[in-house]
């Protein structure tokens, strides 16, 4: 995936959330709360970057093409949160 700065899509971008899709293979035809994540070769684990807020496509034929953008939470933002509430 690349975030995706183009386009006209860098309003979503914001420390809270941001855009993306995908450079090459399958698409960004996920459903809400689908996760994004990264490997860290340092940590060597994956690390959960964001999870799916909604899609950005025409149609659902746009999207089996690739012609999407996903908005995705930034869940790092959101950790001091997330670690307080699960109990």
């Amino acid at each position: 995936m690349e975030a995706s700065q183009s386009q006209g899509l860098s309003s979503c971008s914001t420390t809270k959330m941001f855009c993306a899709d995908y450079l090459k293979g399958d698409n960004a035809c996920m459903y809400r709360g689908a996760p994004m994540v990264i490997y860290d070769e340092e940590e060597e684990r994956y690390i959960l970057a964001g999870l799916v807020t909604r899609k950005l496509a025409a149609n659902e034929r746009n999207c089996r093409r690739g012609e999407i953008k996903t908005v995705l939470t930034n869940v790092s933002r959101f950790m001091s949160f997330i670690l307080q509430n699960l109990s």
